[in-house]
């Protein structure tokens, strides 16, 4: 993978980069001690790799991480109804289920906020978080691809819902015609611009793409929707237990 874009961002620029596996660690960890400016970094196990985990061993290691990580999220973690394994016949959802539960109450225990992949599992996420008795201060629900109904119910979620962050990006949400429609129903302040790439070139050009759209949907001008967007990842990305 080509990172040699990050050292060439230009201007008051972070990316966010997000682990997927227990392989992805290290990389993440190394590229946030080599540009502690440009990378927030995000140690998480992701969905489609939930059946890769045995033991308890991955979940030691992801707490020592964010341990010595203080300015680290939990991500990306989540479930994903769809997905089936390569190697496997069928979609692992139990499971997932079991990974992506002891990740939440991780970054509840420790108050750090998660980036939530959601794929066909929407009411089972939304289940989790409405029925649990605490959460971890922010909550992203990344690349949202819910219907309009199910935003509004994340949205109203009693005790929760004001947590609950919703990002967009070109890559996964613009296959639908639905998006603006979503976009616009989104709280101002919880909304959230990403690329959704896997590495920096060509993150420019998908979140100037996605801008448009949001500010387009909202009814603002692209200096509106920029300043908004980015006073939302600050407020998200900073948020811990109080």
């Amino acid at each position: 993978e080509d990172f040699d874009g990050i050292s060439a961002l230009q201007g008051d620029v972070k990316l966010s980069l997000m682990g997927t596996r227990t392989q992805d660690w290290p990389t993440i960890q190394e590229l946030s001690a080599l540009y502690p400016d440009r990378v927030v970094p995000s140690f998480g196990a992701h969905p489609w790799w939930a059946h890769e985990l045995e033991g308890d061993a991955w979940l030691h290691q992801l707490r020592e991480l964010l341990a010595a990580n203080p300015e680290a999220c939990v991500g990306e973690i989540g479930l994903d109804g769809q997905w089936v394994p390569p190697e496997l016949d069928e979609v692992q959802y139990e499971v997932q289920m079991e990974v992506f539960k002891k990740q939440l109450e991780l970054a509840t225990e420790i108050g750090r906020p998660v980036s939530m992949h959601c794929v066909k599992a929407y009411g089972d996420v939304f289940d989790i978080l409405r029925q649990a008795e605490e959460l971890p201060p922010a909550v992203y629900m990344h690349s949202f691809g819910g219907k309009l109904g199910m935003l509004n119910s994340f949205v109203k979620m009693k005790r929760f819902g004001s947590r609950i962050f919703f990002g967009f990006s070109t890559f996964a949400n613009m296959r639908s015609h639905k998006t603006p429609d979503v976009i616009r129903a989104v709280p101002d302040d919880k909304l959230l611009l990403e690329s959704d790439l896997e590495n920096p070139h060509g993150v420019a050009d998908a979140c100037s793409s996605m801008l448009r759209t949001i500010a387009d949907a909202k009814g603002w001008d692209m200096e509106t929707a920029a300043r908004i967007t980015r006073e939302n990842a600050q407020q998200f990305y900073t948020a811990r237990k109080p």
